[in-house]
C-alpha cells in the first residue's frame, strides 16, 4: 500500500489531478491512516500485565511477541542446541 502511494506521488501534478488516479491517492491516504492508528492503538507497552487480560484478543503486540518467541525456539532447535531431538 505504502509503495503504490509512493508511485502515485512520484507521478507529475498533471497526471495526478485525473479523476482515477486523484481518488486512489485519496483510498489509500485514507486506508494508510486506518492502518497506522490500528498498530499505533496496539503498541507494546512495558507496563503490560499478561495476567490483567480480559479477553483471549490477539493484538498486534501480542502475535509479534509471540511470533518471536516461536522463531527463537526454532532457531534453538536447528542449531544443534539440543541434539537428541
Amino acid at each position: 500500500m505504502q509503495k503504490r502511494f509512493e508511485e502515485l506521488e512520484e507521478l507529475s501534478p498533471a497526471n495526478r489531478k485525473k479523476k482515477h488516479i486523484a481518488d486512489e491517492i485519496k483510498k489509500l491516504k485514507l486506508d494508510l491512516k486506518m492502518v497506522v492508528d490500528d498498530i499505533a492503538a496496539t503498541e507494546w507497552d512495558q507496563t503490560e500485565n499478561p495476567a490483567m487480560y480480559t479477553t483471549d484478543e490477539l493484538t498486534v503486540a501480542r502475535a509479534i511477541k509471540d511470533y518471536r518467541m516461536g522463531l527463537k525456539l526454532h532457531q534453538l532447535f536447528c542449531e544443534n542446541h539440543n541434539i537428541v531431538l
